[in-house]
C-alpha cells in the first residue's frame, strides 16, 4: 500500500514491450532529478 505524498506527474510518452519486459518512457519536469542505481 502507497503512502507517500505526490507532489508532481508524469505523462507516459511511450510504452513499447520487448519480450518479458516492458519500457515506459515518461516525461516530466522532475526527470533530471531521477537517477537509476
Amino acid at each position: 500500500m502507497f503512502t507517500g505524498i505526490i507532489e508532481q506527474l508524469a505523462e507516459v510518452i511511450v510504452l513499447s514491450k520487448e519480450r518479458d519486459n516492458l519500457h515506459i518512457s515518461l516525461k516530466s519536469t522532475f526527470t533530471n532529478e531521477l537517477k537509476i542505481d
